[in-house]
């Protein structure tokens, strides 16, 4: 193993290598006595044990996962995070009308004629983008894909909520094939526009707000009527629980879905805190393993497991081998052989002769 090699090294060099004229700088590993460089190899080789690694490949295998992961949870929270003021908003309604609703019971009341506010899609709509306002980002792809696909809203951009929007985009993109309430058929749309066309003074939109608006005032006169005669602790207990109600109401909250509402905000809400939870983990296990790589790579570091003037040594040592080698002699060109006794002689000889 690496490590164990590592060991073995710096277990044989030692302090040989030092830089100890300029000083052990505590920044250069490398110049740390070997005693320290050891204390970081063990404490890598325990990491490496837990960690159940044995390979640089499965190292950068498990690195890799952690990080896709990491960055996957991190999408999702981000995309949770602009609802998560509304639902704790809710979630907080709904408790303060369980909280309410033990009250009254224990008075022995039973709230059956609370005469409680009603809403037109538009307004309610309109009431929850104000809760839920778009992020630009979402805002500018709706906008894209309601003019790409060809879609129709039935409000305008601004009284959209996020949730609306985002299922609007993902219903332009395929994920989904359920078409939101917020949109409309081409036929729906060339309804309307006839009629706008047809109708003068005040559009069917704004009869619609006024209708709504009066019904919940005639509402509001028949409370007061039903409960005036009621103890004052009573009637305020009754008029917090259907003022929360009709908070509710403003949103498209009907009592009767509060309870489903409730266990989809509180699943929601784990979710949150179990993905907050991952996330703190793969932070530390992606740590964790950037810290082995790190000590992988002082292992792999000449520098490191001998010592800074180890290089310098070995660069020394190659010059004055080149110079050796450049100033040696050269060897003697052999001598041309005597002829030996018993060879002819050439033309040359014999002419001198």
């Amino acid at each position: 193993m690496l490590i164990l090699l590592a060991i073995h090294i710096i277990l044989y060099f030692k302090d040989r290598f030092l830089d100890l004229i300029n000083g052990r700088d505590s920044s250069n590993l490398g110049n740390r006595p070997y005693t320290d460089k050891l204390a970081l190899m063990n404490k890598a080789l325990a990491m490496l044990e837990n960690s159940s690694i044995r390979t640089k490949s499965e190292l950068e295998a498990r690195m890799n996962k952690a990080g896709a992961e990491l960055s996957h949870i991190r999408k999702i929270l981000k995309d949770k995070e602009p609802l998560l003021d509304y639902e704790n908003e809710i979630a907080e309604k709904i408790k303060t009308i369980r909280e309410l609703e033990e009250k009254l019971k224990d008075r022995k009341m039973e709230p059956d004629r609370l005469f409680l506010h009603s809403y037109m899609d538009k307004e309610v709509s309109s009431n929850t983008a104000i809760l839920q306002p778009t992020t630009p980002a979402i805002r500018r792809e709706l906008y894209r894909k309601v003019n790409e696909k060809g879609l129709f809203l039935k409000y305008g951009f601004n009284d959209i909520p996020l949730s609306a929007a985002k299922a609007v985009i993902d219903y332009a993109n395929g994920q989904i094939t359920v078409m939101p309430s917020c949109l409309m058929t081409r036929g729906e749309a060339r309804q309307i526009a006839l009629k706008q066309q047809m109708e003068s003074g005040r559009s069917e939109q704004t009869k619609d707000s006024s209708n709504s608006t009066l019904h919940n005032e005639e509402c509001d006169r028949k409370f007061d009527l039903l409960t005036r005669y009621y103890p004052q602790e009573d009637r305020e207990l009754l008029y917090s629980y259907r003022l929360l109600l009709n908070d509710l109401a403003a949103l498209g909250i009907t009592p009767d879905q509060i309870s489903a509402l409730s266990g989809q905000l509180e699943a929601s809400k784990q979710e949150t805190i179990r993905l907050q939870k991952q996330m703190v983990e793969l932070k530390d296990e992606y740590k964790e393993l950037s810290k082995i790589k790190w000590y992988i790579g002082l292992a792999e570091d000449d520098s490191f497991l001998r010592g800074p003037l180890f290089r310098r040594a070995e660069s020394t040592q190659e010059q004055k081998t080149s110079q050796d080698i450049s100033e040696e002699p050269m060897e003697p060109s052999p001598e041309p052989e005597k002829r030996q006794h018993g060879n002819m002689d050439t033309e040359e000889e014999i002419s001198r002769r």
